[in-house]
């Protein structure tokens, strides 16, 4: 329940509806607003404290941030755009291959909620700062014949003919261009962190040892109930520090 309180929250202030410096409600409006109770509110505001969207001031109350908070991963935000903020770091996106497959049973089909054997794009990449490969990254779009017919026309976009037909426009992820066609639909519903190590697949693409150690970035955008994209991420000790969101799960 914290989670929805925190979203609600959140979307107002990014939409606008708080707007910076402005007070947040009280706790028992918030409660009385949302009917929840008291607990929860706090629960959440404590967590949009600890993600830098509100701040307290003791004795009067809790406002929204007058400066926005360094994305992190948990937020909708691009790997390649979050990589390269906030030093200006040159970001390079390689796409190694691009194809419409059939989602297996045991990662993209219940990750996306879909049947196993339903179509899927899946785009893999290699992304590079500096010229050195930093991260590999698995990504994946639903492409149902029933499926919302704007997805479908996206991820038609962005297979490889249609592809070398643009030639002016330079490679990037897929969640990039999803949130450029879709900037306000899409929220992230699930991520998760995990220790590895490279494994000797992925290593020899980023120029690494196969037991060098990695972490897993598992993310999930869905737009309102349907997840839409499915990403996994290897992330080298190249990569350096990455800001990452309070997680509210």
């Amino acid at each position: 329940m914290r989670v929805t309180v925190y979203q609600r929250i959140a979307s107002a202030i990014e939409e606008g509806i708080l707007p910076p410096q402005s007070l947040v409600p009280s706790e028992n409006q918030l409660s009385e607003l949302l009917g929840v109770s008291r607990t929860v509110v706090r629960e959440a505001l404590m967590l949009l404290a600890e993600d830098g969207l509100v701040v307290t001031r003791r004795g009067i109350g809790r406002f929204v941030s007058d400066t926005k908070p360094q994305a992190g991963i948990e937020r909708a935000i691009p790997l390649d755009r979050l990589l390269a903020d906030p030093a200006a770091r040159d970001i390079t996106v390689v796409r190694l291959e691009t194809h419409l497959d059939h989602a297996d049973a045991t990662f993209a089909s219940p990750q996306l909620g879909v049947p196993a054997g339903t179509r899927v794009l899946t785009v893999e990449s290699v992304l590079s700062l500096g010229g050195r490969p930093v991260a590999y990254l698995l990504e994946h779009l639903p492409y149902a014949e029933e499926g919302p017919t704007e997805l479908r026309a996206l991820v038609e976009r962005l297979l490889p003919e249609a592809q070398a037909r643009s030639t002016d426009a330079p490679e990037t992820t897929v969640l990039n261009a999803l949130l450029e066609a879709f900037p306000r639909d899409l929220k992230p519903t699930s991520v998760r962190l995990a220790p590895a190590r490279l494994g000797s697949s992925r290593a020899q693409l980023l120029d690494a040892g196969a037991n060098d150690p990695a972490l897993i970035l598992t993310q999930i955008m869905s737009r309102g109930e349907t997840p839409w994209y499915l990403a996994k991420c290897a992330l080298t000790e190249r990569v350096g520090a990455v800001s990452l969101a309070q997680t509210v799960a």
